[in-house]
């Protein structure tokens, strides 16, 4: 039976194994982001995207997990742009059965999630299907509404979250070389 501890070990020693890079925000909570670096967006400039995984805390009988996967915050669009935007975003459910999109009223961002049940054994090749997969309907619904939606300008630059992570494996790596 698989655990979700387990399962995110077996997906992050794949990503290794096939070289895709990707960040440890939080271990004991199964949390890691993966950055999609896409096609244009607007005058040369590119469209990155942020998709966290986030392995559930529980494993099912048959040995499954569930996995979730997010985009969030991605665009943003003004206050008058609200009522097209909701409109379109339904449109875009429509048609995407994969992700579900969906528009945070609390500051009018452009979000994506997707959920899917993992085991053991392939976990790591399922996660990577996935992420592969939503990322490029996350980039081609947001390329339909790029006349309403401003993307996000900190693809290069780390949440606070990102940092923390980054420290604390900085600090664990000194202290095994000073041991």
């Amino acid at each position: 039976m698989g655990k979700p501890e387990e399962l995110f070990k077996e997906m992050c020693s794949y990503f290794d194994s096939e070289g895709i890079k990707y960040l440890v925000l939080n271990e004991e909570d199964n949390l890691v982001r993966l950055l999609f670096s896409g096609r244009s967006w607007k005058d040369g400039g590119g469209l990155d995207t942020k998709l966290f995984v986030d392995f559930d805390e529980q494993a099912e009988q048959d040995g499954s997990v569930t996995v979730h996967f997010a985009s969030i915050d991605i665009a943003k669009c003004s206050d008058d742009n609200v009522p097209e935007a909701l409109v379109r975003i339904n449109a875009l459910n429509k048609g995407y059965r994969w992700v579900k999109i969906w528009f945070d009223p609390n500051n009018n961002s452009f979000n994506a999630d997707a959920d899917a049940i993992v085991f053991p054994g392939t976990v790591g090749k399922e996660c990577t299907h996935y992420a592969f997969r939503m990322s490029g309907i996350v980039e081609d619904a947001l390329l339909e509404m790029k006349d309403i939606f401003t993307p996000e300008d900190d693809s290069d630059t780390p949440s606070k979250d990102e940092l923390l992570a980054m420290l604390e494996t900085l600090r664990s790596m000194l202290e095994e070389d000073a041991k």
